[in-house]
């Protein structure tokens, strides 16, 4: 049963990335329940780089702190990531926005 809810997290090890350990269910959720979520970011930065991949879950995220890999995925690249996290606020032009 527990190697079943766990498959999806060697998905950042494969492709070379560090990231923090993801709990069953929830992935790397329960750090935000107990520090803000910038805070829980800037210790994965200058625990893990630039370029790390946490879980929403079972949803691989990757988070890129490197501003020119974030200039060619918002320039060059943006066709490449349409599945990008949502965070809805009803709004017709706001919830377009990349950074949402």
């Amino acid at each position: 049963m527990l190697k079943y809810l766990n498959r999806h997290y060697n998905y950042w090890t494969k492709r070379g990335l560090n990231g923090p350990k993801p709990y069953p269910l929830v992935g790397n959720s329960l750090s935000t329940l107990f520090k803000p979520l910038p805070s829980v970011e800037l210790e994965y930065f200058e625990k893990y780089g630039r370029l790390y991949g946490v879980f929403n879950g079972n949803k691989p995220i990757l988070t890129v702190a490197e501003p020119e890999i974030i200039k060619s995925i918002l320039v060059k690249d943006f066709h490449l990531f349409a599945d990008r996290r949502v965070r809805p606020f009803d709004h017709k032009i706001i919830d377009k926005n990349l950074f949402n």
